[in-house]
């Protein structure tokens, strides 16, 4: 993954998919739904 940021960073013109990734290593983000494992966790109580 290192790799992969260094290769990001020397791009001079990134895609604004890169320009994401690149900065999703400094700042982390979550896309996860909580309301979605509500059903999971019904499940595993019972």
């Amino acid at each position: 993954m290192k790799m992969l940021k260094v290769k990001l960073q020397k791009t001079k013109e990134r895609t604004e998919d890169e320009q994401g990734m690149l900065n999703a290593y400094d700042t982390p983000v979550d896309f996860s739904d909580k309301e979605n494992i509500r059903t999971l966790i019904e499940f595993v109580l019972k």
